[in-house]
């Protein structure tokens, strides 16, 4: 994993409410296209079935959730 897109994971898992990439862009100093493809990377990595996550894109938002077939046993713990 490129150091960007662990950086934007580690973001987004920290916040864990909706976060605008111009925003990230700006405080980083990053280019979006860059943060784009960052998370293009993240999106193909939660697709695999072995992951509880799943990334979220609201117009220019990201943020990080838990996959619908993982709220059963979520539910037990919360």
């Amino acid at each position: 994993m490129e150091k960007l897109t662990a950086v934007l994971e580690g973001i987004l898992f920290a916040w864990a409410e909706p976060l605008a990439l111009t925003e990230i862009s700006r405080v980083l100093d990053i280019p979006l296209p860059r943060l784009y493809e960052a998370a293009e990377d993240l999106e193909k990595k939660y697709a695999q079935e072995d992951s509880g996550l799943k990334l979220i894109r609201v117009k220019n938002t990201l943020q990080l959730s838990t996959k619908e077939d993982c709220f059963e046993e979520i539910e037990k713990i919360i």
